[in-house]
């Protein structure tokens, strides 16, 4: 077993890292591919193969503090027709002789072992541990796992433990999906959430003065165009991360994309997933990763996409003469769902009821919701990944991040009134075969090699199938 740096020397095997990482952890756990991506190119993050016989057996994603001497194995993985072959603990091995000159820390919360449903797992874990051992304050879990201390009364009510000024200006829809997770009550708050947007040619579609679009709007505005023109995009992956950036795109509507072990079985949803899916056969930018990106920034305009789904890091791409040929707005909403956004929450902190440090703890929680805090972390003076953005907002913390984007207006960045609930309905086994079916058979339908309501059909039989499969691997 080695290690294979895939920006060095492990290059041939990024597009399966890349799918296993897709695969194996929920959305609410994963970062953007580009800020990874960033992260690495500052020398902040490793992402490496594990290889057994030039053979891809899994990976491993290891944030680096260089000045501290500290390395933290932030995912962990090992390929689904690896597992249960000792892979695992000989894959830890090597990372341990690798950072053996480090103070190595495992986050084992996003660590992808062989159990039947690890995310349950992890929120009975954090439920029993809340008991057990002395805890003030939980920071930095997603609010997914949260359910069974809400339940059950563990975490503190923050709606008048806060300072009501502090409230006033956080970002609502953060304070909207805490009050709907929590009953009405907010039981965590974030200092920092990570969106995406949409960059549309301004030459291409010709905009009121709302600061949303919807996606009836672009379906009827690229009727005018030729079929088979690339002028959109929903993401960096091209045909090859349609699955995930069709999630991303319909989790404004809070879908249940699973009920009773069946997905899609929601007819609303399924209308809006076709119609994603028509607009992206018939108009898609289908190139690969590289050019992909180079499309967008791309001044030629016949060789750039022209509505272009884009992450925070590609904010400065578009800064500059670039934003002159592009409107930046929040991702289109759907009929029926306006004023909603699709927001991860960046490190969720909450306080245990049982804690002895309450006043302390919830000290912390305003200084990290402050005014103060937030333009620290928009001038970088403390290190956040570029693509969280502060939870305070006023118009002066929208005039730094003009500066910092070095654009007119960022008003999109925080546009909405409501935030889109994650209800985190699939067990670890559903979303690994949810992927894995849709990644296959959605290319089909895109190449029209098959139609999209027999597609839509063929992706819940075999879902079906490819579940019994992963829990029969689970068993043995």
């Amino acid at each position: 077993m080695k290690l294979m740096n895939i920006a060095d020397e492990g290059a041939q095997y990024k597009w399966q890292l890349y799918d296993l990482y897709d695969k194996a952890f929920p959305e609410q756990e994963k970062k953007p591919l580009q800020v990874m991506e960033q992260l690495a190119a500052d020398g902040k993050m490793e992402m490496l193969a594990l290889v057994d016989e030039d053979e891809f057996a899994g990976l491993a994603i290891n944030l680096i503090d260089e000045e501290q001497n500290r390395a933290l194995l932030d995912y962990y993985a090992i390929a689904p027709e690896k597992r249960n072959g000792g892979y695992g603990s000989k894959g830890l091995e090597v990372l341990l002789e690798r950072f053996k000159n480090y103070k190595y820390i495992f986050d084992d919360t996003k660590s992808n072992f062989s159990t039947s449903n690890l995310w349950k797992d992890i929120e009975l874990f954090l439920a029993d541990e809340s008991n057990l051992r002395d805890i003030d304050v939980l920071f930095d879990i997603p609010y997914e796992y949260l359910s069974y201390l809400i339940k059950d009364n563990k975490l503190v009510d923050l709606t008048n433990k806060i300072d009501k000024s502090t409230l006033d200006n956080t970002y609502y829809p953060i304070i909207d999906i805490s009050k709907k997770a929590g009953g009405g009550n907010i039981y965590f708050l974030s200092p920092t959430y990570s969106t995406q947007f949409i960059a549309i040619d301004k030459e291409f579609m010709q905009l009121n003065n709302s600061l949303f679009v919807t996606w009836n709007d672009i379906y009827e505005r690229v009727e005018e165009e030729e079929e088979g023109s690339s002028i959109i995009s929903y993401g960096p992956g091209g045909i090859m991360g349609i699955s995930t950036d069709l999630e991303i795109l319909l989790m404004s509507m809070s879908p249940d994309f699973i009920e009773n072990g069946d997905i899609y079985g929601d007819k609303e949803l399924v209308g809006e997933l076709k119609k994603l899916i028509s607009l992206y056969k018939n108009y898609g930018y289908k190139k690969n990763y590289s050019e992909e990106l180079e499309g967008i920034s791309n001044l030629n305009r016949n060789e750039r996409a022209l509505l272009k789904v884009i992450y925070p890091p590609q904010l400065e791409d578009l800064s500059i003469e670039k934003n002159a040929y592009y409107n930046i707005l929040p991702l289109p909403v759907f009929e029926g769902f306006e004023d909603i956004v699709n927001i991860r929450l960046g490190m969720s902190y909450s306080v245990l009821e049982s804690s002895k440090k309450q006043e302390a703890s919830l000290k912390i929680l305003s200084y990290i919701m402050s005014k103060e805090f937030s333009e620290k972390i928009i001038s970088q003076e403390l290190y956040f990944p570029n693509g969280e953005f502060a939870s305070y907002i006023d118009d002066d913390i929208k005039e730094l991040y003009n500066q910092r984007y070095n654009l007119s207006n960022t008003d999109f960045i925080y546009a909405g009134n409501s935030g889109a609930l994650n209800k985190n309905q699939f067990t670890q086994n559903e979303y690994r075969a949810f992927h894995t079916v849709n990644g296959e058979i959605l290319p089909l339908i895109i190449d029209n090699k098959i139609n999209i309501d027999d597609g839509i059909e063929e992706i819940k039989s075999e879902f079906k199938k490819v579940v019994k499969i992963l829990e029969t691997e689970n068993k043995n």
